[in-house]
């Protein structure tokens, strides 16, 4: 029997405070879960944008401040 979830995409901006802190966390618990993950590099709010319109994943987690959290939310309402 699988034990796959299904795919997660992770947006965290590494670069923020509290992206870094919540990147090892949030991929460590989604992999027990069962997640198969797509960690895309997100340098600025347009690859959000693109890598967002590209998957086909499940779930989407989002990490990092309230620039990627705006950004990403925006993305999420055109998609």
């Amino acid at each position: 029997m699988s034990t796959s979830r299904g795919s997660c995409l992770l947006l965290i901006n590494r670069a923020s405070r509290s992206g870094r802190d919540s990147f090892d966390e949030a991929t460590a618990r989604l992999r027990r879960a069962g997640f198969t993950l797509d960690i895309p590099d997100i340098p600025d709010p347009q690859a959000s944008r693109d890598a967002i319109a590209r998957s086909d994943a499940g779930l989407i987690v989002v990490g990092g401040g309230d620039g990627t959290i705006s950004s990403v939310a925006g993305a999420l309402i055109e998609a």
